[in-house]
């Protein structure tokens, strides 16, 4: 008689000591009273909060950090600089969601378990796929924002039962955030011209120029008419390109830009990364020939595959913890029955 009074007493003091929004139920009316007091009380301010704080860093800091201007005439926007646009464009559609989900949640109390369990599926995906663009443009695996992964993981295992539903949202985010980290190695990757021997050279018949070259990006001028002429081989030293400034007459205005920009480097020895980088992304603009020489294959390093592996660990570990404090609970309350 005595025994489960006071195993009732000792869980229902436990409880008592539990913020609200960790106090689990099985009865689906109080959980999806918690879960949207959670939602409503926490989730939402704290969201609030870094809206604002993003807003500030996306659109009145010179946070993102522009090409050289040699670049940009050429090229008009590096890989980087066109995501850092889709994302500040993203946000103002992201914020716009987020206000209309709130005005649902701060003037809606009779929503039901399944609409209440889809509405905040679909917030959380919202904050993963956004999270994840911020990580793309902000350094992908080296990126500080990574570990905001974590918290919506956790996030995900308290307001969504241990159920298929919440190990398939939490797939996603880990997806979202191993989509990010890839991308951002793929624009590494494009900005890096370490590969690529770009070489000036000066002609007056095109038997002085070199007809062979590991990764090399060959650009000769005429001596007599100042025509250019292009010859770009892969990492085997295959040609891949071997025409004058006559075979692109579509792109003559991307050719005048690229000889202002070589006027004053054919006697240069060597050329700064900011200048390969242009020329390179001239040369591919010209010719067709995306990142000529062709890079290396994409080596994501150890540091993605921990942090994967230390998020598929934090779901699991959330979910069986859920799992067993459910268990519990259901065995408790057949007890005091």
């Amino acid at each position: 008689m005595h025994g489960p009074r006071n195993s009732t007493g000792t869980r229902e003091s436990r409880e008592s000591q539990l913020p609200a929004f960790l106090r689990f139920a099985t009865d689906p009316g109080s959980e999806q009273w918690r879960v949207f007091r959670f939602e409503r009380d926490i989730v939402l301010i704290v969201k609030g909060i870094l809206l604002v704080i993003l807003f500030y860093y996306l659109f009145l800091t010179n946070w993102m950090e522009d090409p050289p201007i040699a670049h940009q005439e050429i090229f008009l926007e590096t890989a980087r600089r066109m995501a850092q646009r889709v994302v500040q464009y993203s946000f103002l559609l992201y914020t716009a969601i987020n206000i209309a989900l709130a005005f649902v949640m701060l003037g809606s109390r009779e929503l039901t378990p399944r609409v209440t369990r889809l509405l905040v599926a679909a917030i959380a995906f919202l904050d993963a796929a956004f999270l994840a663009g911020m990580v793309l443009v902000t350094g992908g695996v080296e990126s500080s924002l990574f570990w905001v992964f974590p918290l919506l993981i956790a996030r995900n295992a308290l307001v969504l039962s241990p159920t298929t539903r919440q190990i398939l949202l939490n797939l996603l985010t880990c997806g979202a955030c191993a989509a990010a980290t890839i991308g951002a190695a793929y624009i590494q990757q494009a900005e890096d011209t370490s590969y690529a021997t770009i070489r000036l050279m000066p002609f007056t018949s095109l038997s002085e120029l070199p007809d062979s070259g590991i990764g090399l990006v060959l650009i000769g001028q005429n001596r007599t008419n100042h025509t250019l002429h292009f010859r770009v081989f892969d990492r085997e030293a295959r040609a891949l390109i071997d025409a004058s400034e006559a075979g692109f007459p579509d792109k003559q205005r991307q050719v005048a830009i690229l000889k202002n920009l070589l006027e004053p480097l054919w006697e240069e020895p060597t050329l700064t990364a900011d200048q390969q980088d242009a020329i390179l992304d001239a040369v591919a603009l010209i010719t067709g020939q995306t990142q000529a020489a062709g890079p290396p294959a994409l080596d994501l390093g150890l540091g993605f595959w921990l942090r994967m592996g230390l998020l598929i660990m934090v779901m699991l570990w959330l979910w069986g913890i859920r799992t067993l404090l459910e268990r519990e609970l259901r065995r408790e309350e057949e007890q005091t029955e």
